[in-house]
């Protein structure tokens, strides 16, 4: 490839800008000239304050040749190693004969005898001769006036008290300036010409609407423009209408397309079952499942006791009093109208349909009016137990099973033990006694006899009964003894193994636990050595024929022959114990 040609089409003008030779480099340019020429020593000290080199320090030109004596010099006073500040806290008890010398140095000073360490001031040298210190009372009797309240709240009408402020209110008025709310102010004008009712200037025209203002914020072209019509293309509007949302309307862009009347809803109602979660777990059989109504009353029943529960209601004793008091003839019984009253006097957080439900339930078949109290009592009671009465045995007894029946929170279809044949249940007087706490309203058990016992007793809880080992258990277990604690626990590790103190052990920690010593080491078998050597370093040292005794004797207690800590302290114990009761 032939190399291409560079002709110079203006010969006679010079070009611009700096020919740099080629033998030159980026390296040569950075480096530093070597033979520049230096700074007179006469000009250095000048320069040397103004225009000081990269990391020199900066001297004033007057002292440049000076000797450093600055950086040498020092100043203050070099201080002297004092006490420590254990000594100062916790100082070395004197010796007998240095407290002696202090004492008598101290016993000149007036308040050392008269004030000693330890006892109070002795004050009878100054009082006259002659004075009894426990009798004599010095000052005057103070007389009792009007109590606090009777001065903040005087025992006097409205009346009384207007009247007597308006004593020398006017006198009041003229040396304080005190003048009541909206009281004009007399400064005694001459009325004669002009009235205290005139009134000066011109009226300002005011519109309370606050129209003017909305005129004087808002221009003219503007208020025309927000009335005129708004002309937008009917397709536009149809669109924005059916594609955005409207206020106070449900969005639906697809209701022109369903020709389907006002509150037709789209799916199939799904029926509730017969049963629910809680006697699926409990493994329940299906002919002892609820109807969907005594599930009703007993979801309510719960959300009651729930409800009271929360709300901290606890004058179920004082309400059942209250009733029993009410309830002269002693027979169970008392109005609607007192058992509303007395529950809005005590408060009761129950509402109105809440209220009217317990009593529909409660209500007598005989007299509509009146309400078996002791049934509806249990049913809002909450808590384990109320105080038993002799209503218990009398007045709830009396009430009909028929009627009973209908309130309970239980099955109406029982399946027979001896012929599994359904059969209708009729609740005896037993039941009627028992109404099932809040608590245990979803792990109840309807019986084939009529009555009701707990799922823990269905499944085995008690001795003789069938074991529950078939029974799956799920979750993990709170405290995580299947798993080895690690020896250095670390602060993000939550879990309980076990090995945790309780409130008392954390607020008093044991010193053990301050130094790092807890109580597996006290039980960890060790070697005679290890033992030997722990007993000695606390201060108790054994003869070698002893220490080999207790050993032996801490061994043949252990199956293993093991020994630890506790054990050969305990074996030392007892030891010492027998030497303390027979002397030798």
């Amino acid at each position: 490839m032939e190399p291409k040609i560079i002709r110079d089409n203006m010969p006679g003008i010079r070009p611009a800008g700096k020919r740099i030779p080629r033998e030159s480099s980026a390296g040569q340019c950075l480096d530093i000239m070597s033979n520049r020429a230096s700074t007179p020593d006469q000009v250095r000290p000048f320069r040397g304050m103004t225009q000081s080199a990269a990391g020199a320090q900066r001297v004033f030109y007057s002292f440049t040749n000076d000797p450093p004596v600055a950086k040498e010099m020092r100043h203050g006073v070099s201080s002297k190693s004092s006490l420590d500040a254990s000594h100062l806290v916790n100082p070395d008890p004197n010796t007998i004969y240095k407290q002696t010398q202090v004492d008598i140095k101290e016993s000149l000073y007036a308040s050392r005898r008269n004030a000693p360490l330890g006892s109070a001031h002795d004050q009878s040298p100054a009082l006259p001769e002659g004075l009894n210190t426990l009798t004599t009372t010095f000052g005057r009797p103070v007389v009792r006036g009007d109590m606090a309240g009777d001065v903040v709240n005087p025992a006097k009408t409205p009346a009384q008290i207007m009247d007597e402020s308006a004593v020398g209110s006017e006198l009041y008025k003229k040396s304080h300036l005190s003048y009541d709310v909206g009281e004009t102010f007399d400064r005694n004008y001459d009325w004669s010409k002009f009235t205290k009712s005139s009134l000066y200037g011109v009226p300002t025209p005011h519109d309370t609407t606050g129209k003017q203002v909305s005129d004087s914020l808002h221009w003219l072209t503007q208020t025309q423009n927000e009335r005129k019509a708004p002309i937008v293309v009917r397709r536009v509007d149809d669109f924005r209408e059916k594609a955005h949302h409207q206020l106070g309307k449900v969005f639906d862009p697809i209701a022109d397309t369903l020709n389907v009347p006002d509150g037709y809803t789209f799916g199939i109602m799904v029926q509730p079952d017969e049963y629910g979660a809680g006697k699926l777990l409990q493994l329940t059989s299906p002919s002892l499942f609820d109807s969907s109504q005594d599930q009703f009353n007993a979801g309510v029943l719960a959300t009651i006791r729930q409800h009271l529960k929360l709300s901290n209601f606890h004058s179920l004793e004082a309400l059942q009093d209250a009733l029993q008091q009410r309830d002269k003839d002693m027979a169970g019984v008392i109005g609607i109208g007192s058992l509303q009253e007395l529950f809005f006097q005590f408060g009761v957080p129950l509402e109105e349909d809440m209220l009217k439900m317990l009593i529909n339930w409660c209500r007598v078949p005989e007299a509509i009016d009146l309400v078996h109290y002791p049934l509806l009592l249990h049913y809002i009671n909450w808590k384990d137990s109320l105080p038993s009465d002799k209503l218990n045995s009398t007045t709830i007894g009396s009430i009909p099973s028929i009627q009973l029946a209908n309130k309970m929170t239980a099955s109406n279809s029982t399946e027979d033990a001896s012929g599994g044949e359904d059969q209708q249940a009729t609740p005896s007087k037993e039941v009627t006694m028992k109404s099932p706490p809040a608590q245990e309203q979803s792990i109840l058990v309807h019986t084939p006899g009529g009555s009701y016992r707990k799922s823990s007793q269905a499944i085995g809880a008690t001795v003789g009964n069938i074991s529950n080992a078939r029974y799956p258990i799920c979750g993990v277990p709170t405290i995580r003894a299947d798993k080895a604690a690690p020896r250095i626990k670390r602060v993000s590790d939550n879990t309980n193994y076990g090995d945790e103190s309780d409130a008392y052990g954390v607020v008093h920690p044991s010193i053990y636990s301050n130094r790092g010593v807890y109580e597996k080491d006290f039980f960890q078998p060790r070697s005679e050595s290890d033992i030997q050597t722990v007993f000695e370093n606390i201060g108790v040292s054994l003869p070698p024929e002893v220490f080999k005794q207790l050993w032996d004797e801490a061994s043949k207690r252990h199956p293993n022959g093991e020994v630890s800590v506790e054990s050969f302290r305990a074996v030392m114990e007892e030891v010492q114990a027998l030497q303390i009761a027979i002397p030798t």
